[in-house]
Parts: structure tokens; sequence; C-alpha cells
């Protein structure tokens, strides 16, 4: 008993080897409109006189290329921000914004500005570890090993410089963050 592979299932093992296929078919049709369609066009004889409810509403070669329908908010989204709406960045990075579009940021913003500033001061917080263990590295090594000390510096040498650039963006990113929340402040009655 149990299945074998190449074998078919039942008490003789005569059963089917081939799995069946599964066929997908449209919603509100009946079994024997599915069956006649399936057998018109494995004959061939589904014309292009037969339309089908499917083509009639719009999914045919014609429409297919055109633009999803806009509305008026479109319209005035796209002009207020200066880009169409499926020009959006996507992902982490936060795109280059005017001083006005962050006066008006929304709260998922700034909650996204909020999470980029922590994740830099994590990363500001890590890059020091590494400059204090790669100076106790290199007191440990000075006068010893030259080609260890040598490339312990330029490791040194790449941290500070790191480090120097994740605190410009951190200060960046606190002066959008300041900005935005003073322009709160004023704006608040």
């Amino acid at each position: 008993m149990g299945y074998e592979f190449g074998k078919g299932l039942g008490k003789n093992c005569d059963g089917r080897v081939e799995p069946v296929q599964a066929v997908v078919l449209p919603r509100g049709k009946s079994l024997d409109q599915c069956a006649e369609v399936l057998q018109k066009k494995k004959q061939g004889k589904l014309g292009p006189d037969k339309s089908r409810k499917g083509q009639a509403k719009g999914s045919g070669p014609g429409r297919s290329s055109r633009k999803p329908s806009r509305n008026v908010f479109d319209f005035l989204n796209e002009k207020l921000r200066g880009k169409s709406t499926g020009e959006k960045a996507g992902g982490m990075a936060l795109p280059e914004r005017s001083s006005k579009e962050i006066y008006h940021a929304s709260k998922s913003t700034k909650k996204a500005l909020s999470v980029r500033l922590f994740q830099t001061m994590e990363k500001i917080d890590q890059t020091q570890k590494d400059i204090r263990g790669i100076q106790q590295a290199l007191a440990r090594n000075a006068g010893r090993h030259s080609i260890a000390t040598a490339q312990l510096e330029e490791k040194l040498a790449n941290a500070h410089k790191q480090l120097g650039q994740l605190q410009a963006q951190e200060a960046s990113l606190q002066r959008e963050q300041k900005k935005a929340d003073t322009h709160k402040k004023m704006t608040e009655f």
C-alpha cells in the first residue's frame, strides 16, 4: 500500500499515473457553456464574430495600451507635486524635497525621517566602536608587525572617513527634522 513513483494508486496499482491538469473556468458561466467554448476553440470555430463578455468590457487589444483612467485628484496631485504618481521613489531612500514639501510633510514622512535618523545614529555608534577596536589593535601591534599595522592604519582611515560621512548625514537629517518641527510650531494657532 502507499504511493510508489511511476505506479498508479489503488489495489492493483492500475490508477492514473499522470496528474490531472487544473483548468480555471470563468466565473458565472455554467459548465455546459465552458465546455462548448472549449470545443469550439479546439475545432477552430470560434471566430471574430463571436465576442466574449470580457472582450466587450474592454480587455481586448485596443484598450491594453491606454493608461489607467485619471481623475481630478490625480491631476491636482501631479500639478502640486510637479511629477506624476507613477514616478514616485520606492524603498527606504527619501527623495530630495524642497523646503515647502518638508513643511507640509505627512506623518509617515516624518516617521520615515525619524527612522533614518535613528539608523544613522546607530551606524555612528557602531563605527565609533570599530574605531576604538582598531585603535586598541594598533596599540597591541605597535612595533611588532609592520604589515598588520599598515592594514590597521588603512582600516582606521576608512572608518574615520565613514564616520565623517555618517555625521554629516545625521546633521542633515536633524536640520530637516528641525525645520519641519519649527514650521509646524509656527503655523499652529
